[in-house]
């Protein structure tokens, strides 16, 4: 440590130690009189801080002084007031999906912005402990002490970092923990505040239940590609004024789940195009009974190409097209399964005359 590291640490004064921990102290400026957070750390990345201090990110506290002591780094970054996600489960209170989207949209927000970062910066250790809800509902993420700048050509992480549960099985030497590990984590964060349980103890239902699902699979690959990627299969939150999430109604077709006024009309004007053209058709040297037949075959048809197209009731999931990860190849399964679906059936048909 550099004469001017001493100067710098010493214009910050304690106020209190955090949770007992003496390595986590609230300080204050000794000239602005502003609260900060001066942690000491024995496991950490240099890198990581000095590169939030040079590029802050909203949504992750500033980091206003990193020194290097020997062994340890010592980090002063700005204190935040708030309610952490542990704290309000402890006290045996879960979140409603409202709640829930409002803040892992926020959490996606801010990943988004430390995986697209060139090296891309992993957190690694997120947990309701390391979520803090701001007064007006919003969220921070904490505690970047586990967090690393991304080295693709690791094969495996050499030692465990993060913490039992949220971790990803790539943390545990499985592979190298790159940006899936939090994704991982937010699915198991999800479930553990709409259920107060981890997802191997009680996986959450409704529409959160595919979502969480998706997060935690063991192969990364399986997971969302990103945090915006998540972020957009999150329920919708039209206003959040209302504290409430827009209905979604998984079982109505296409243009309809979400109940939105605009998807409505669009909906509407397609699914009439389709019975109109199917049910005016003309076909030669036919009965009039065969025309309506294959009239009601063509319009079945094309709703099912819509359904599947659409993914209605995750269709693709129960499959395994969600499994491919190559965009080219998803589109060109999916358009064999619409194919494959006319086939069989107008090939019913012509058996049947």
């Amino acid at each position: 440590m550099t004469e001017s590291d001493h100067y710098l640490l010493a214009a910050y004064e304690p106020v209190s130690v955090i949770d007992g921990n003496p390595d986590v102290v609230i300080v204050r400026h000794r000239i602005s009189g502003r609260l900060y957070i001066k942690k000491v750390l024995s496991i950490y990345d240099a890198r990581v801080f000095r590169s939030l201090m040079k590029e802050p990110v909203t949504g992750i506290p500033s980091i206003e002084a990193v020194v290097e002591d020997g062994a340890r780094l010592i980090v002063i970054e700005e204190y935040v007031s708030g309610q952490t996600i542990r704290s309000r489960l402890d006290e045996g209170i879960l979140f409603s999906e409202y709640e829930t989207a409002v803040i892992l949209r926020d959490l996606c927000t801010v990943l988004q912005k430390l995986h697209t970062r060139k090296p891309e910066i992993v957190h690694r250790d997120i947990k309701p402990s390391n979520v803090l809800i701001l007064p007006d509902g919003h969220a921070m993420l904490l505690d970047l002490n586990a967090a690393t700048l991304y080295s693709e050509g690791k094969s495996r992480d050499t030692e465990l970092i993060g913490t039992y549960g949220y971790a990803a099985p790539e943390q545990y030497g499985f592979g190298a923990s790159g940006t899936g590990a939090d994704i991982y984590a937010l699915g198991v964060l999800m479930n553990e505040m709409l259920t107060g349980a981890q997802p191997y103890q009680k996986l959450a239902s409704g529409r959160f239940n595919r979502i969480i699902r998706k997060c935690i699979m063991m192969d990364p690959k399986d997971r969302y590609d990103s945090p915006i990627s998540l972020r957009r299969d999150l329920p919708r939150i039209p206003d959040e004024s209302e504290g409430r999430l827009a209905p979604y109604l998984p079982w109505l077709p296409p243009g309809f789940r979400s109940l939105d006024p605009s998807h409505i009309i669009l909906a509407l004007m397609g699914y009439f195009l389709i019975i109109n053209f199917g049910l005016t058709s003309t076909f030669a040297n036919r009965t009039l009974q065969e025309i309506w037949l294959e009239r009601i075959l063509g319009v079945v048809a094309a709703l099912l190409i819509v359904l599947i197209t659409c993914n209605y009731l995750n269709i693709w999931e129960r499959i395994g097209i969600d499994r491919i990860h190559n965009r080219f190849l998803k589109i060109l399964m999916i358009s064999v399964l619409d194919f494959a679906v006319v086939f069989l059936l107008f090939a019913g048909l012509y058996l049947l005359f």
